[in-house]
């Protein structure tokens, strides 16, 4: 049993050194004070505060999300332009393998709204957007 505290103490202790690193980091490049702050709130914590924390953002969150699209509805043209766009992207290694290179090449904030992006509006369709395009080149990819 002491070896378990013992083992929690020191990966505690690790854990807030990393923090306060990452925050001297954070003011020394010199983030923004919104930034330093959460930084300043997490590297006052202990490793199970954290997790406790950063559970309950991430419901936060995730009820933002709800909120966000109960009052904010689909647009029809919105979705078919996830596809259209998406069936007319080129096969290319980078599009396949990467999500990042899939959005980039869709750019969907070039046809929806930074917060229906942000608020993943319209995730759902992407996500299924870019399992078509990799069904879609699967042959190519695998020559």
């Amino acid at each position: 049993m002491r070896d378990i505290i013992e083992d929690s103490i020191s990966r505690n202790i690790e854990w807030k050194k990393e923090q306060v690193q990452k925050l001297e980091k954070l003011k020394e490049l010199n983030f923004p004070a919104e930034v330093i702050e959460e930084q300043e709130r997490i590297s006052k914590m202990d490793l199970a505060e954290y997790k406790i924390y950063a559970k309950e953002q991430q419901d936060l969150r995730k009820a933002e999300i709800v909120d966000y699209a109960k009052n904010n509805p689909l647009e029809k043209n919105i979705v078919d332009l996830i596809y259209t766009k998406t069936d007319n992207l080129p096969y290319d290694r980078w599009i396949y393998n990467s999500r990042v290179h899939f959005l980039k090449n869709l750019d969907p904030l070039s046809f929806m709204s930074r917060s229906d992006f942000y608020n993943d509006l319209y995730e759902t369709f992407i996500e299924h957007a870019y399992d078509l395009y990799q069904q879609k080149h699967k042959d190519q990819h695998n020559d």
